[in-house]
């Protein structure tokens, strides 16, 4: 076997003949390699985590056409709808009968993956065109263990795929230059808008990033600017345009999100990778390194003041920020101090990675959804639970989801009008910082709830749950 790879991949040179044969042979190679890791990765399964369940709520709400789903889609900036689109994709392509044996959620980050990890081996490659084939696939298997982070289930490797995606056609174009690459730039950088506001911060620095790059070049006014900003303009413009039409607000899922921050306590690490990354960002001189410098800083910052919000956005961008500082590394024109600050990116990335997001998981301790339905039938049969944040929705929808009213944000006189009409009972999560921020509305409810008139605590956990009675102001006719 040895001596057949070697008749194929040899290390004098050779005729052009055998190098196109070669390449042939390479593609096979690869092929094969990348079909055995996905197989190998779906054999070994995995639970969907906490954050892909919510995605897979919102979905399952959209296609059996419930209202609270397609508000959920444009309205959570936490959850953007880039990985709630691909788990809907996933479910059209893999047929119901083939759910119990092929699970779609898994079928998806499958792909993902590999995906990623074909990307991780071709900037290699593209950057070294002199490394064998075993050497980027060794690369890509160090990037599956330290980056991919095992055999989790989540929605974060649906937000790297453009990332990485972009990362790659970066490198070849300013090594080649070709429209190819310029144009797929352009496209992931559209997709990165739809991946919350990390992804937000990195399409508008990734193309910040090729427009300063392109500005001294006799194309960019012929047809590249166009190129590059139209694809990132018709989803800044249709995405607000979806709040007005569902949320009636244009900008809701932005004054939510911005609701929802908090200013935790200090951790110099995340501060130290944040003064890295602007720093490299700012003084770096190679294209590649001062992005992912810039990329780092964002990952960084948002996973100082929206850990658990902003689930799995983060790491999902340090990724592709390692990818490219990998990449610029391997340059051999960079300088010893650009290279040094390389070595610092690539440092930072792996400690982003393995801090992961310490809130993320969020599905444990919550009250049984029998003794919920216990409780809400003792005085009033069939009554309904109203739950007004995401992830008790994604706890409760596959439980009792026929006997929830879900809406994404808590007002009272919605309710109180909800109320009116129909018996219900208010279940209200703890104010752990896991399920809402510390100084919304529903904070003060927790807090608060008993001096409100048309609330009754029907039940209080010792971690916090709350299940209230609602109190209509006109009694219920008998």
């Amino acid at each position: 076997m040895v001596s057949a790879y070697f008749r194929f991949f040899p290390l004098q040179p050779i005729s052009a003949e055998l190098k196109i044969k070669q390449n042939h042979i390479q593609r096979i190679f690869w092929c094969v390699l990348l079909f055995a890791a996905a197989v190998c990765r779906w054999l070994a399964g995995g639970d969907p985590s906490d954050t892909l369940k919510i995605h897979m709520a919102v979905a399952s709400a959209i296609a059996e056409g419930e209202a609270w789903g397609m508000q959920a889609l444009v309205g959570l900036i936490e959850y953007p709808p880039l990985p709630t689109f691909a788990v809907l994709l996933a479910h059209s392509i893999v047929p119901d009968a083939l759910h119990p044996y092929l699970q779609p959620q898994l079928v998806l980050v499958t792909i993902a993956q590999v995906w990623i990890a074909n990307y991780a081996a071709r900037i290699v490659a593209v950057q070294r065109p002199s490394l064998s084939p075993r050497l980027a696939g060794a690369g890509a298997a160090f990037l599956i263990l330290i980056g991919l982070q095992g055999t989790a289930v989540d929605s974060s490797y649906v937000l790297m795929l453009p990332a990485v995606a972009a990362a790659y056609h970066l490198c070849k174009w300013h090594r080649e230059h070709h429209i190819r690459d310029f144009s797929v730039v352009a496209l992931n950088g559209s997709l990165l808008l739809l991946c919350g506001p990390v992804g937000l911060v990195a399409a508008l620095l990734l193309i910040f990033t090729m427009a300063t790059s392109m500005k001294s070049q006799p194309e960019w006014k012929s047809g590249y600017r166009l190129l590059l900003f139209s694809p990132a303009l018709y989803v800044a413009i249709l995405f607000p345009l979806a709040n007005y039409l569902i949320m009636d607000r244009p900008l809701f899922w932005l004054t939510r999100g911005i609701g929802r921050l908090t200013v935790p306590p200090v951790e110099w690490p995340l501060l130290c990778c944040v003064t890295v990354g602007g720093a490299i960002a700012i003084f770096g001189k190679q294209p590649l390194l001062r992005l992912s410098g810039a990329w780092l800083s964002c990952s960084a910052a948002v996973m100082t003041y929206g850990a658990g919000i902003f689930a799995g956005q983060p790491s999902a961008m340090a990724l592709p920020a390692l990818l490219l500082a990998l990449a610029a590394f391997t340059d051999t024109k960079l300088k010893t101090l650009a290279r040094s600050g390389s070595v610092l990116a690539i440092v930072a990335c792996c400690y982003l990675l393995g801090k992961g997001d310490a809130n993320a998981a969020f599905a444990h301790g919550y009250p049984s959804a029998a003794k919920l339905i216990e409780l809400a039938d003792r005085r009033w049969a069939q009554s309904r639970i109203l739950v007004h944040d995401m992830r008790t929705a994604a706890i409760y929808r596959p439980l009792i989801g026929d006997r929830l009213v879900i809406s994404l944000s808590y007002r009272q006189e919605w309710t109180r009008a909800l109320i009116e009409a129909e018996q219900m009972h208010l279940l209200v999560p703890p104010d752990n910082g896991q399920f809402y921020g510390p100084n919304g509305a529903l904070a003060q409810l927790h807090s608060e709830g008993h001096q409100e008139q048309w609330l009754l605590l029907e039940r209080q956990w010792k971690n916090g749950w709350q299940l209230w009675r609602c109190l209509r102001s006109q009694p219920e006719p008998r």
